[in-house]
């Protein structure tokens, strides 16, 4: 008995022997102890209770039958939940046996910790539930195949994505087959060897039935248990997004051509309209000039209107130029351009009288001269429309300088101002801020369309009844002393 002990403490497994004539348990090895955590005497006083079973579930009834059937010969294998001393529960597979000893059969209680298997297997278990989902409920196709023959795995929506009924029907196709173009496979498995994967690669595959789909593959590269490459991926049906984005494109090109038309149109349309009022114009001033005997007040009202007319088209044209045509960087003479500016204007009545103040630390600077002389004109326009009549003298100043790489112009005037509350609205696309206003309002929203061209910066600062003050600030200009 006293070697047979000796051998059983040994063990790994939990094993006591138990007499079941007496239900007594005789000897409990070290392991034993460890699993439950109860010293040796307290795990033989606890008897088959404490030991297999829970202490939750215990059943005298179940007990007798073990016994019995063990009695009887017969091996007896179950798997328990078992609890130890701290009330923490692990699995037991609990094997018994009868034995003789000394003449005395006896009963050998065997457990072995399957806590970790049980786990492994749970775990095991949930994967192949996610596998499960993964193969029933995602869009995507996922499959597995070898770099060189055939799918090991595949999920439905992979087979079904191909125009196979379900997954097993599509195993037995080659992975080229399913390719279109061929050359795509082989191209891909030679760069897959290269980088390891590949993302978003857009491959032409082919239908059962033999109807092609564009795909979005995504696989990378790795080798079973033998060493054999393996292809891991998913496959996306992209046919759909790319007619619809191949159709917004065509959209957004047929946009680009009816605005570079309609650009054109308004253009000419511009230049058609301006031609026969300027025309219209210069007679009526020559009338008035060699006419005498008729009412030139009646001339007034006609070049007044014409007037009007032909600043509401150019407006409509700066507004097409400023919004609508890339920049143009070339050399630009500054004080040239504000002449240009002041020479379309010297037709208005009372402009001669208008006193502009010009001051540059440069005169030549690389931008844009078609928004700087929109940006110009209107400006020096607003300037002498919204003059002060109350004024002595009538002027603007403009002063041009550089700072840091800035081009920085500056026109001040003495007209009539801008009330404070108007002044964040002075941008805003046919807005007027004073009752004097007769044009078209598009004037300085035009002026800050330009200049959001350059990325420049316009500041304004007025005063009702004293003056304005305007701020233009444009980054990174060429600029030159002349």
């Amino acid at each position: 008995m006293n070697d047979c002990q000796s051998i059983i403490d040994g063990l790994k497994d939990a094993v006591f022997l138990y007499e079941a004539g007496t239900s007594k348990i005789l000897f409990v090895n070290k392991s034993c102890t460890q699993i439950y955590g109860y010293p040796a005497q307290e795990c033989i006083n606890g008897g088959l209770r404490l030991l297999i079973s829970n202490k939750e579930e215990y059943c005298d009834e179940e007990e007798m039958m073990l016994i019995q059937k063990a009695s009887k010969g017969e091996r007896i294998t179950l798997e328990k939940e078992l609890q130890n001393v701290k009330g923490d529960y692990s699995y037991g597979e609990i094997s018994v046996s009868q034995i003789e000893i000394n003449s005395e059969q006896l009963l050998l209680f065997s457990i072995r910790d399957i806590t970790a298997q049980k786990k492994a297997i749970a775990a095991l278990e949930d994967r192949e539930l996610l596998l499960d989902s993964i193969n029933h409920n995602i869009s995507e196709g996922v499959y597995r195949s070898y770099s060189e023959g055939g799918l090991i795995y595949a999920n439905d929506a992979f087979a079904k994505m191909f125009g196979y009924e379900s997954a097993e029907d599509i195993m037995n196709v080659k992975s080229l087959d399913l390719y279109a173009k061929p050359k795509e496979r082989k191209g891909m498995t030679q760069t897959l060897k290269e980088k390891g994967y590949r993302s978003n690669v857009e491959n032409h595959f082919k239908r059962k039935d033999g109807s092609t789909f564009l795909g979005s593959n995504s696989f990378v590269l790795t080798s079973d248990h033998e060493g054999n490459e393996i292809f891991d991926g998913a496959v996306r049906d992209i046919t759909h997004e790319k007619k619809a984005a191949e159709k917004l494109n065509k959209v957004n090109a047929e946009l680009l051509e009816r605005n570079f038309e309609l650009d054109q149109l308004v253009y000419k349309t511009s230049h058609d309209l301006r031609s026969p009022l300027r025309s219209m114009l210069g007679l009526t001033n020559l009338m008035k000039v060699e006419n005498s005997t008729l009412e030139v007040n009646y001339f007034e009202k006609i070049e007044d209107r014409i007037l009007k007319m032909d600043g509401f088209i150019k407006s409509m044209l700066d507004y097409s130029r400023a919004s609508r045509m890339e920049l143009k960087m070339e050399q630009v003479d500054l004080k040239d351009l504000t002449a240009e500016c002041i020479s379309s204007l010297e037709y208005l009545d009372g402009f001669k009288e208008f006193v502009i103040i010009e001051n540059y630390q440069f005169r030549e600077a690389t931008i844009d001269r078609l928004r700087l002389a929109i940006v110009f004109s209107n400006i020096i326009s607003n300037a002498f429309k919204y003059r002060n009549p109350k004024a002595k003298e009538c002027y603007l100043k403009i002063d041009v300088s550089s700072d840091n790489e800035l081009l920085k112009i500056v026109f001040e005037d003495n007209g009539i101002g801008i009330a404070k509350k108007y002044l964040d609205k002075v941008f805003d696309m046919f807005y007027r801020a004073t009752e004097m206003s007769e044009g078209s309002g598009l004037g300085m929203y035009i002026v800050k369309q330009a200049l959001d061209k350059l990325n420049g910066k316009i500041a304004v600062e007025s005063k009702l009844g004293i003056g304005t003050k305007i701020s233009i600030e444009i980054p990174e200009m060429n600029m030159g002393l002349k």
